[in-house]
This record gives C-alpha cells, sequence and structure tokens, in this order.
C-alpha cells in the first residue's frame, strides 16, 4: 500500500514537471517605435571682432616762441629850473631829480595764440635799489607789448642816474591741442545657432 502512494506522489510530480506553458501573459510585447527627422538648433558663442574710428584730442604743453627788444634807457631832469625835461647829460649842474625809464618790448612770434608775460625790474644807484612792482600783459598772435618802468630820485652831487634791469619773470605755457584720428579693436561674444537635422524616436 505505501509502496502504491509513493509512486503515484511521483508520477503527479513528474506530470507537473513537463507540463506545457501557456500562452505569453498580455501587456508585455514591446510596441514598434515611430521615428521622423527633426531640426535641431544647437547654441554656438564665438568672439567678433572688430576695428572703431575715432577722433581724439591730443594736447601738449609748449612755450609760445618771442622776441625781446629794448628802448634806449631814458635819464630827465624833473623838477624847478632850466633843466626840466632835458637829458640828465646836458644838465649836470642843475638838475635836482631824475628820472629814469626803461621800456623792454615783447612781440608775440605765434600766428595762432595769445599768451601773458610778467615782466619785472630793478632801479639801482649807488648802494641802492629799487624793485619795481612787476608788468603783467596779455600779447595777441603776432603782437607787440611795450613794458615801461621808471624810477624818480634825487640826484646826487656827481649827478650819478640809476641803472636799470628788467627780467621776464613768467613765460605763457599753453595747451597746443589738436584732433588726431585713431583706430581700436573692440571685441565681444556672439551667439548663434547651428541648424542640423537629427533622427527623433517615439
Amino acid at each position: 500500500m505505501l509502496i502504491c502512494l509513493a509512486a503515484l506522489i511521483v508520477a503527479v510530480g513528474c506530470i507537473s514537471m513537463t507540463a506545457p506553458s501557456g500562452p505569453a501573459t498580455p501587456g508585455t510585447e514591446t510596441p514598434n517605435k515611430t521615428c521622423h527627422m527633426a531640426t535641431i538648433q544647437t547654441p554656438v558663442t564665438s568672439e567678433q571682432c572688430e576695428d572703431v574710428t575715432f577722433t581724439d584730442q591730443v594736447c601738449a604743453k609748449r612755450k609760445l616762441n618771442y622776441t625781446v627788444s629794448y628802448a634806449p634807457r631814458v635819464d630827465l631832469c624833473i623838477g624847478d629850473g632850466a633843466c626840466v625835461g632835458k637829458p640828465v647829460s646836458a644838465c649836470t649842474s642843475t638838475c635836482q631829480n631824475i628820472m629814469s625809464r626803461c621800456i623792454m618790448t615783447i612781440e608775440n612770434k605765434d600766428r595762432a595764440k595769445s599768451g601773458t608775460w610778467i615782466v619785472g625790474a630793478t632801479f639801482s644807484i649807488k648802494n641802492f635799489g629799487f624793485i619795481k612792482e612787476p608788468i603783467t600783459q596779455s600779447i595777441g598772435p603776432g603782437q607787440k607789448g611795450a613794458f615801461d618802468f621808471y624810477q624818480i630820485y634825487t640826484a646826487t652831487d656827481s649827478v650819478n642816474t640809476a641803472t636799470c634791469n628788467l627780467t621776464i619773470t613768467s613765460e605763457p605755457i599753453i595747451d597746443d591741442c589738436h584732433d588726431e584720428t585713431r583706430t581700436k579693436r573692440t571685441c565681444q561674444n556672439v551667439t548663434t545657432f547651428k541648424t542640423s537635422q537629427q533622427q527623433v524616436c517615439q
């Protein structure tokens, strides 16, 4: 009896292992893909440069060109008496007071620019000196300017006249400007789009 039951179990197991498989479960099959060509735009960044022309003002400092000339010094008798208004050399004995006069003339040789000059003067007689107030004068292009100084003093027994020293204490320095055309290179990043065809499947 036991032998027959064991044989039956083995027979059932063999049947189960060799049983044919059933149909596939619905929904497990892979569907077919649909493909088409699509237009793709890809950004491309590149550096673009160009030459730009512009006008720039260029300035430089310079001195004006000028010339200097001197008028003959004048020494005149002033005050009372017969020598008034006459040269000291003609009235050495009766001249009471003297006026000495010195003149510097500056000519601005520049044809376009005006300039300002400052001139000082010193009168000296024996151990005495007279420092005059400087004269400031603006002179136009191609023009002349006179710097006129005088000093009045008492004549000595020997009727010595004063010496005169004229000095330019300040010369004009101007900004000489002109336009220059220049070129500079400028660069910037520019983004463009590259168009291509690509297969897309869904």
